[in-house]
């Protein structure tokens, strides 16, 4: 981040906690973070939000996080795409050269884990944002491995 100039803002509360697989949920910000500083370029802005959503009815609730740079963005034509395993938008790229082309695949595979929902859209004013949410049980499941 700071060799690329990176403005980080997490606006997440630090009281937010939710019960999930502690390791997928790194992985998923680490790959979003990563991405945004391959391909985003230098001098941007990554910002982060999340927020509660409480599920009528139920004891567990939906943790909503937008995520958002302010980098070059994806080309229309590769958006439905970039979830895909292998898909990269650089045809010319090699994993040799960086990237497997996981990257994103990862990221939507751990909010699938978390019985979630992901979108990317490229932000009118430059960059992508990344809309998801996850799925927080009010206790830990032991039905589900590897909750924290």
């Amino acid at each position: 981040l700071q060799e690329a100039n990176i403005e980080f803002n997490p606006c997440v509360s630090k009281d937010l906690k939710m019960y999930g697989c502690r390791q997928l949920i790194y992985s998923l910000f680490k790959n979003l973070v990563d991405n945004s500083i391959e391909h985003g370029g230098n001098n941007i802005t990554i910002t982060i939000w999340g927020s509660i959503l409480q599920l009528s009815g139920d004891s567990s609730y939906r943790v909503k996080f937008t995520y958002k740079d302010t980098g070059k963005g994806i080309p229309e034509k590769d958006l439905p795409r970039i979830f895909e395993r292998f898909y990269r938008i650089d045809k010319g790229r090699t994993r040799r050269m960086g990237g497997s082309g996981l990257g994103l695949a990862i990221v939507k595979n751990a909010v699938l884990y978390h019985r979630g929902t992901i979108s990317a859209e490229n932000a009118p004013e430059g960059g992508i944002i990344f809309k998801f949410d996850l799925l927080s049980l009010d206790k830990l499941d032991p039905n589900v491995p590897y909750q924290y």
